[in-house]
């Protein structure tokens, strides 16, 4: 089983203790020495645990966040609630003591985040998820099924960053020749804009460039 490393910034007294309870659920915590080795592992799957237990790191937390931005997820256990500093938001708060299956849930929840957000294109105020063949609204419960066709028709499209021509389309996605009449597609395309368009009828995410139809992002 692929298992997901934690690296840690100050090694407490239960680090012991804790590491043989995440080994199980499929997490792998490492002490820290000092940030290059941190920088030498990074990857989507990497989480930093942080112990904030006093104001005084603060200003090394913000250093962190610096470095390593989107590339872990940061953790950060804290004594006190009021201890938030406002750019660091994005961090998951923790309040001390630790309660494991809090945690656990936690490190589950931001591994199922990381699946879906790698599965996703972002598409005016949606994210498409060809996998589930949906939209999903950015900050919303709104979720948009697609027909196979639909799903089929996005994904293709968004490989092709430059545009593609009907003819190319109709070949490469319906696999259809290319003379065939294609108001199939065009009542596709219009039924896509009424979904991710505010005006379907002056389009502005999936237009029609140079004779190409393309996904502007």
């Amino acid at each position: 089983m692929e298992k997901n490393i934690i690296f840690v910034k100050k090694k407490n007294f239960f680090f012991n203790k804790l590491a043989l309870l995440l080994e199980k659920d499929g997490f792998i915590l490492k002490k820290a020495s000092n940030n290059n080795e941190i920088s030498l592992r990074r990857d989507d799957k990497a989480f930093l645990f942080f112990f904030l237990e006093s104001k005084d790191g603060i200003s090394e937390l913000k250093e962190l966040q610096t470095l390593f931005g989107q590339n872990l997820n940061l953790i950060v256990f804290r004594k006190e609630e009021s201890m938030i500093p406002d750019e660091l938001s994005s961090a998951v708060f923790i309040n001390l003591p630790i309660i494991y299956n809090e945690l656990i849930k936690e490190l589950r929840r931001i591994n199922e985040a990381m699946k879906i957000n790698k599965s996703q294109y972002k598409i005016g105020e949606y994210f498409f998820n060809h996998k589930t063949s949906q939209l999903i609204k950015e900050n919303s419960s709104l979720t948009i099924n697609l027909t196979e066709l639909e799903n089929k028709f996005l994904n293709y499209m968004f490989k092709k960053r430059k545009g593609a021509t009907k003819s190319q389309i109709l070949s490469e996605v319906w696999r259809h020749n290319q003379k065939l009449d294609t108001h199939t597609l065009e009542s596709l395309i219009y039924r896509l804009r009424k979904k991710i368009e505010k005006n379907p009828n002056k389009p502005s995410i999936l237009i029609n460039d140079a004779n190409k139809y393309l996904i502007k992002i």
